[in-house]
């Protein structure tokens, strides 16, 4: 279950070193907004699909009339400000975005802006149509886009259409309007239509054209018996990770955060909000939700806190941590999304949204990676289900931007990816297909591919920010749809849409209108994912999966390294260690567990300094816990061993607020033949919360002097490990003839006893004869080489053993 689930269901005391208690935390956190619109472009292959995907910059044009004005935008299908054309045309409004029949109007509203260094006079605005035909393949559409200056094939100025406007001053903008209908325009067939804006005027001598826009006008009066193309559209639920595993130190154990930027989001106006609004419009839409968003927005619906700089190994305390702001904000976005979601598709990301590319091309030799997915798998749909009431599905895997190749495809299966969101330039058809292909196709091994359309899909890559570049995308998504479903009217299409995972609340908006404007002239309609995946496969489709050589450079270049893989996943031995200790394991388990998943998340590729420091903060403040339960350091020639028994006494300090156990101290010396040291009873360890506890080793001496005695605590178990660091002392033993030296003296007198006695026997034998068992022992002397029976065993347990004049510990 999710950290916030257990949040909603009442928080046990949590885990922290020395000091009051926490819980978990988490983080909800910022999502930053993309500065270029892909928006048309060049053609490209396949014919029918080609779309250009150019990139525009994608600035507003806000300047009063008369009034000098910021530099226009570039726009695609527009003039850019030269000496041939000093007036830049863009247009910032369709409406409505599609016509149904002759006598229909549209109204076109924009701006002209005189970029060049001459006023602009007798200023008049026009409108043409291309050929004056509809526009019948997607190669023509990505044509037009690609255009600049005006063309002929942008045909002629359609008479008494357009009107005068003031005149332009160097860099002075006028807004226009222009109101014109289907029967003026001469449409006639179903189809798209270009509609392109000029405007005439003369900044020398005779009026000639200045500049130019161009979008697409739909028209679509008779639908007939033309199949309506079914579009899936993936709506992204993600955010950077920034929920944190420290909790706050009073009794509230307030989760906490690394920054606090995802209550902007959450807010009215912000990124995640505007998502989520502009989601709940569709009539069917598939939700992809990254269960770590859920948590830390679960997180911050109560008190929070958030982290100041350079604190995120320590533990959270009044002076490093801030409140949060984002309470209520938070709260109500749970309750938008959990009501957006009802009767939609909701797909369970892997927690934490790991990077499935990454991990295929960089985890090799990292242990656990394989675990960790299948965890991060369950861990994201329990999360999703539990906080949004609903039953997603897990079995959908979407690599970074849908690129694929065989190895991703492979890492894929590790989540239960048995659909996998594919860009369609991983997969792109063959040039001489004539027709837009299903999404669906079955790539072998269990698995389908659902293939993006990526001129479409790209329309939405950018921040779309201002009115025009959401104008232009809405207008090329219905050029681009009507026409896939003109291609083939008796074959049902079904295609994919595949935003990027950070759309921006501009892109969410302008795909929203678009897909719903689609859906109400009746040639497309909203699907599910399921929907499109039960879809019969095209024989002429695209099946093969590029070798891992075939995957985009870019894309290599911002992947996760192996380094910060194996950073991601080292933190999980030691945290298997001190799981084995605590006598409350769960204070940790899930909070770092999920810590670690999200050290490996997609959205690092766009933010890798921060991703960098999170892993490193997740593992300073994991060794911040384990370093709490230590060996205490002795002061120097603080221990020493009076006589030549006694015993050693090491001291362990637990810090945390936990008991723990399974630990036990182990003693070595390198001079063995002078200090033999006994295990102590009982050997196994176990410490309240916050309290130090001594063992004490029996030892015996043989000689005077300095020893070198380590310490090391170890746990317990099958597989017992080293556990933290070991400390080092010296040991001075002294008065050992208090005990060993009268052993020695006795013993040399009892040989000369035995020397004095073999000799009388030897001079008796002189004159009485030989004895009759010569072999026979000599009375009390050890048979068989058998050490005395006082001779101390080194490593034997001595129970009995008691100090005499010990002076031992700091």
């Amino acid at each position: 279950m999710g950290e916030a689930a257990r949040y909603a269901e009442g928080a046990g005391r949590g885990l922290r070193p020395g000091g009051a208690a926490g819980r978990l935390r988490r983080t909800g956190a910022l999502a930053g907004a993309c500065a270029l619109a892909l928006l048309g472009g060049a053609a490209t292959a396949p014919a029918a699909q080609a779309g250009a995907r150019t990139a525009a910059v994608d600035r507003a044009v806000a300047a009063a009339p008369g009034k000098a004005a910021a530099k226009a935008p570039d726009l695609p299908g527009a003039s850019k400000a030269s000496a041939d054309y000093p007036v830049t045309v863009s247009i910032s409004s369709v409406s409505p975005t599609y016509l149904t029949g002759g006598s229909a109007k549209v109204t076109v509203t924009g701006t002209l802006a005189n970029g060049g260094r001459k006023p602009v006079h007798d200023v008049r605005t026009g409108v043409r149509t291309g050929t004056g035909r509809p526009l019948v393949t997607r190669s023509e559409l990505a044509a037009v886009a690609a255009r600049t200056d005006p063309v002929s094939g942008d045909g002629q100025e359609l008479p008494g259409i357009g009107g005068k406007v003031a005149d332009l001053a160097p860099g002075a903008s006028r807004q226009f309007r222009i109101s014109v209908s289907a029967s003026e325009l001469h449409l006639s067939a179903n189809g798209v239509y270009e509609l392109a804006v000029d405007v005439r005027g003369s900044a020398d001598a005779a009026a000639e054209t200045l500049g130019i826009a161009r979008t697409f006008l739909p028209y679509y009066p008779s639908q007939g018996d033309t199949r309506k193309t079914r579009i899936a559209t993936v709506w992204p639920v993600t955010h950077t990770p920034d929920l944190v595993p420290q909790t706050y130190s009073d009794s509230s154990h307030a989760p906490v955060l690394r920054s606090d930027d995802l209550a902007a989001e959450l807010g009215v106006g912000g990124r995640l909000n505007e998502v989520v609004t502009a989601g709940s419009s569709l009539q069917h839409v598939t939700w992809a939700v990254d269960g770590d968003v859920l948590d830390t927005a679960s997180a911050m619906s109560k008190p929070y806190r958030v982290q100041q700089a350079d604190t995120a190994g320590d533990g959270a305390r009044p002076d490093n941590t801030e409140a949060g702001a984002g309470g209520d904000r938070a709260g109500t976005w749970l309750a938008m999304l959990r009501d957006a979601v009802k009767n939609d598709e909701v797909v369970a990301l892997p927690y934490g949204d790991p990077d499935l590319a990454s991990i295929a091309h960089n985890g090799s030799g990292v242990q656990g990676l394989t675990t960790a997915l299948s965890r991060a798998s369950s861990e994201g749909s329990v999360t999703t289900d539990f906080l949004l009431q609903t039953d997603s599905r897990n079995d959908v895997a979407w690599p970074y931007q849908g690129y694929v190749d065989r190895q991703v495809a492979a890492t894929s299966r590790l989540t239960g990816g048995k659909i996998v969101l594919v860009n369609g330039d991983s997969m792109p058809t063959s040039e001489s297909v004539q027709y837009t292909v299903n999404a669906v196709r079955s790539i072998g091994k269990g698995q389908k591919a659902l293939v993006s359309d990526p001129t479409v899909s790209d329309i939405f890559q950018g921040s779309l920010s201002s009115r025009e570049s959401q104008t232009l995308a809405v207008q090329r998504f219905l050029a681009e749809t009507l026409t896939i479903t003109l291609e083939q009217p008796s074959h049902q299409r079904s295609i994919l849409v595949l935003p990027p995972r950070d759309l921006s609340a501009g892109a969410a908006d302008a795909l929203a209108k678009a897909l719903n404007d689609a859906s109400a002239g009746h040639w497309a309609e909203q699907a599910g994912l399921g929907t499109v995946a039960a879809a019969s496969a095209d024989g002429d489709a695209n099946t093969k999966v590029p070798a891992p050589t075939k995957y985009p450079e870019a894309a290599r270049a911002t992947e996760l390294s192996h380094r910060a893989l194996a950073a991601a996943m080292g933190s999980q031995g030691q945290l298997q260690m001190l799981m084995g200790v605590l006598s409350s394991p769960d204070a940790v388990r899930e909070p770092f567990g999920q810590a670690i998943l999200r050290g490996m998340s997609t959205s690092w590729r766009t933010h890798r300094g921060t991703g960098r420091a999170y892993r490193e903060g997740v593992a300073a403040y994991l060794k911040t816990l384990t370093t709490a339960v230590r060996l205490v350091e002795k002061r120097e020639n603080s221990t020493t061993l009076s006589g030549d028994s006694g015993t050693i006494q090491v001291s362990v300090e637990n810090g945390l607020n936990q008991p723990v156990s399974n630990l036990e101290v182990r003693l070595s010396t390198q001079s063995a033949t002078r200090l033999s040291i006994y295990r102590p009873d009982p050997a196994q360890l176990t410490i309240g919360g916050e309290l130090k506890k001594s063992v004490r080793f029996p030892a015996k001496a043989s000689a005077n002097g300095e020893v070198t005695v380590m310490a090391q605590l170890w746990t317990t178990g099958a597989h017992p490990m080293q556990y933290g660091d070991p400390i080092t002392f010296n040991l001075q033993v002294t008065d050992v003839t208090n005990g060993v030296m009268w052993v020695i003296a006795v013993g040399v007198l009892l040989t000369l006893l035995a020397g004095v006695r073999f000799y009388l026997q030897r001079k008796k034998r002189g004159s009485d004869g030989p004895d009759e068992d010569g072999d026979a022992p000599v009375e009390g002397a050890p048979q068989g080489g058998a050490p005395a029976a006082d001779a101390p065993a080194v490593g034997a347990e001595d129970r009995d053993q008691t100090a005499r004049n010990e002076k031992v510990g700091p």
